[in-house]
């Protein structure tokens, strides 16, 4: 509560000049809404033209210290960046043309090929020496049939086993491949023969 003459005075220039800077506000409010405006309706010539209206109210606003002149530059910044990421082009309304009449039946488009169905893998686990874990590892690598397991090298099986660990590196596949040319081919007979002399697939 203003006790002295002096302290009423002060209160009632406080009402007016907060008055005076909330429609200065108001204003500046007001500048950017325009420029906006004129980026969203997608004209570039009539947004150039909207900023460089109403720029100087927003500098005029910063001189008068009512917003900070480095919040006055970011708002320019900001708005003509967006200008000048607009293509210059105002948006065309599109017309609704008429189609022509065909004269002939559109032609039938050939049925797409259909594409080869994927290679059956193979259960690896038939072979000695290949658990559920090791199947899994050699079917990510790209073996998952017996044919890709008879051909591919003692090498590269080692190389995946070792890439998955000690756990699996301690696994011999010498004898793999051998043991999948026999399955691949059906000779399960000869393959059990076979696994019967084995240990583990060694």
């Amino acid at each position: 509560m203003a006790n002295t003459a002096q302290a009423r005075k002060r209160a009632r220039q406080s009402v007016k000049i907060n008055a005076h800077n909330a429609a200065l506000r108001s204003t500046l409010r007001t500048a950017i809404k325009n420029i906006a405006k004129a980026i969203e309706s997608g004209d570039k010539t009539a947004a150039t033209e909207a900023f460089n209206a109403n720029v100087n109210v927003i500098d005029r606003i910063a001189d008068k210290k009512i917003i900070h002149k480095n919040k006055a530059a970011r708002h320019k910044s900001r708005l003509s960046a967006a200008i000048k990421a607009m293509d210059g082009k105002a948006p065309k309304v599109a017309t609704p043309v008429k189609k022509a009449p065909a004269a002939k039946a559109a032609t039938k488009k050939p049925a797409a090929a259909k594409k080869p169905a994927a290679a059956k893998a193979d259960k690896l686990t038939t072979i000695e020496g290949i658990g559920p874990k090791i199947a899994e590892l050699l079917a990510a690598d790209g073996i998952a049939s017996f044919a890709d397991l008879a051909s591919a090298k003692i090498e590269k099986l080692s190389s995946v086993l070792e890439a998955a660990g000690s756990r699996y590196a301690m696994h011999k596949p010498d004898s793999w491949p051998q043991q999948a040319a026999l399955a691949r081919d059906g000779k399960m007979d000869e393959l059990k023969t076979l696994q019967d002399k084995l240990d583990g697939g060694k």
